[in-house]
């Protein structure tokens, strides 16, 4: 037995008959058949413009005189040397601006997605990947500077206070200043909550 609750979903009705849920069932989804008939139907005519566009050019080029198809000729290689040319400038800039945005640290891929979609006006793709991209270099860059710079207070001085003056000085004849001030900060942020 088929399980037309299952199939019809919400159209179907309690009690329904096998008879009557196949109309039901035909009746929602036959139209989609029929769709998609004229849609072939569509494609099909479609074709056949096309062929018949195709043959009435050739009929119109075997009408023209010498000089005609030469400067159809003529026009159709401006045609595609434009193509060409706009393709090539198109390719040329996407290029200068991976090259900048691979300059800020995205990696090729990314950047060549980022200048596409630049060069495409897709601002919102810009932006995305720029906030990504900045979310990866903070990351990374807070990763690295928690490795570089983690305070592990000792383990027991006996004062109860956190001693940062080898690092503190270490950074200092380095001429990290950025090292320094942050050291310095730490230790009087920890001995002030103790």
């Amino acid at each position: 037995m088929v399980d037309w609750k299952a199939i019809l979903g919400s159209a179907y009705s309690e009690g329904m008959t096998d008879e009557e849920a196949q109309a039901k069932f035909n009746e929602l989804y036959m139209p989609r058949a029929d769709h998609d008939r004229e849609i072939q139907k569509n494609k099909t005519l479609i074709d056949q413009y096309a062929a018949q566009i195709a043959e009435n050019k050739r009929k119109q080029r075997e009408q023209m005189s010498e000089s005609e198809k030469a400067e159809a000729e003529r026009k159709e290689q401006w045609d595609a040397m434009v193509k060409k040319n706009q393709d090539l400038e198109r390719t040329l800039k996407i290029s200068e601006l991976a090259g900048a945005y691979m300059e800020r640290g995205f990696d090729k891929d990314f950047a060549t997605e980022t200048a596409t979609a630049m060069y495409d006006g897709d601002n919102a793709t810009v932006l995305s990947n720029e906030k990504i991209f900045a979310d990866k270099r903070e990351a990374s860059l807070k990763s690295a500077w928690e490795k570089e710079y983690q305070v592990n207070p000792p383990a027991g001085n006996g004062s109860g206070k956190v001693d940062l003056s080898k690092q503190i000085a270490e950074a200092q004849e380095r001429g990290d200043m950025v090292a320094y001030a942050s050291l310095v900060r730490q230790q009087s942020e920890m001995n002030a909550k103790r």
